[in-house]
């Protein structure tokens, strides 16, 4: 899948940004009540200079199934990243084969993590973010690190959540993701990243896992 997401990508000159900075991955937010909303014909501009190695990841709240097929046809997406309150029969009619399932963190019961590795037979990849009210994602808030600490995922795990370049190295060394997410933590303002930013997350990142085995499988 990926190790390293620059999400809530909106015009082209912030893709290039992202192939330069290293990122294998960016995030293509489709929810209309996010600041970094992009519609399907500014997702289509942005896919349009990205390299074949770049991972484009669709991301989605409560849409339905019909709307996110068809936005992944029209958008080329190799991915779908689901926030909101979709069960297993929504899953089941994603037509995708790399679905990350987004889960808000509120407890460090290995119980739940269990669960929701195994209830969605289709689920790729957990997300874990954090819990702030309720907002799907894209806060700047941290999850408790150390929570994680004694919990594992039978799949794949994707940290986001308040990470910035001042933080991944801990976060990484903590909580042993198989990869990291971020979005705010590299922007000069909601929806405009800053290159020098992204830089140096990247370095970070990489070189924090570099050094770091991962808890969970690895990705595929």
């Amino acid at each position: 899948m990926f190790n390293i997401k620059i999400c809530g990508i909106t015009n082209p000159a912030d893709a290039r940004a992202v192939i330069e900075s290293g990122a294998d991955a960016i995030g293509l937010n489709f929810y209309g009540k996010s600041l970094r909303h992009v519609t399907v014909e500014q997702a289509k501009e942005v896919v349009a200079v990205l390299n074949p190695q770049m991972t484009r990841v669709g991301v989605f709240v409560d849409q339905t199934p019909d709307e996110i097929n068809q936005i992944v046809e029209s958008c080329q997406l190799d991915a779908v990243q689901l926030h909101g309150n979709q069960d297993a029969q929504f899953i089941e009619q994603v037509e995708c084969d790399n679905i990350i399932l987004a889960i808000r963190w509120t407890t460090r019961d290995q119980m739940m993590a269990d669960q929701l590795s195994t209830m969605f037979c289709r689920v790729r990849t957990i997300l874990l973010d954090s819990q702030v009210g309720k907002q799907f994602g894209g806060t700047g808030a941290a999850i408790p690190w150390s929570d994680t600490v004694d919990v594992t995922f039978a799949l794949p795990l994707i940290l986001a959540g308040g990470l910035n370049k001042d933080n991944v190295r801990e976060a990484i060394s903590t909580v042993r993701p198989n990869g990291v997410d971020v979005a705010g933590g590299v922007e000069n303002f909601p929806g405009k990243k800053d290159p020098e930013l992204m830089n140096q997350f990247v370095a970070e990142a990489k070189s924090a896992m570099a050094e770091t085995t991962p808890k969970n499988r690895s990705l595929g």
